[in-house]
């Protein structure tokens, strides 16, 4: 580098000439492969209605993050919804929800976790909370197109209702990505 009241100076190449060690081009390698971000975020907001016999006004937001790499898949989710028919409420809840799968190495099987809580107006309880935990296969994994398969349990609570004890529910279910 030249300057005000300075040399220049070369630098002696460590490893191969070619540009580094190996040590350093496998990170610049892996660097290139990881280059996506750590975390995809989307954001949704829907309004509809209708006028005529009746009024019916609904809404819906959400946000939803998704986080994949080798090592883990992980998912958040968290949506509003709300209804006025004839200017009443007939529908307004939230929920927030996260998921996580331990990718195993060598196989297409993975254990996850999931936390889910709900907040309902118009339901017997005012927050219910799921706990859950179970095992996952992916079924169909191409380019654009995914199909994970899982199976589990859930411990359930609900909040200011009529059973506010914890029970124990069978989780079934798949999750298709195209």
């Amino acid at each position: 580098k030249k300057g005000v009241g300075t040399g220049t100076a070369k630098l002696k190449p460590s490893g191969d000439a070619a540009g580094g060690t190996a040590a350093t081009k496998k990170a610049a390698a892996a660097k290139k492969k990881t280059d996506k971000p750590l975390w995809a975020y989307e954001a949704e907001f829907g309004a509809s209605g209708s006028t005529g016999n009746s009024e019916t006004l609904n809404l819906h937001a959400g946000v939803h993050g998704k986080s994949d790499n080798e090592e883990r898949r992980w998912t958040f989710d968290a949506e509003f919804n709300q209804t006025k028919t004839e200017g009443d409420r007939t529908k307004n809840n939230f929920f927030v929800q996260s998921q996580y799968d331990f990718k195993l190495k060598d196989t297409k099987w993975f254990p996850f976790a999931r936390v889910r809580w709900d907040w309902d107006e118009f339901t017997d309880w005012d927050n219910r909370l799921q706990l859950g935990v179970g095992a996952g296969r992916e079924l169909i994994k191409k380019e654009n197109y995914e199909l994970l398969g899982r199976v589990g349990l859930n411990a359930v609570r609900e909040f200011s209702g009529s059973d506010d004890s914890w029970r124990l529910e069978g989780m079934f279910g798949a999750d298709v990505e195209w």
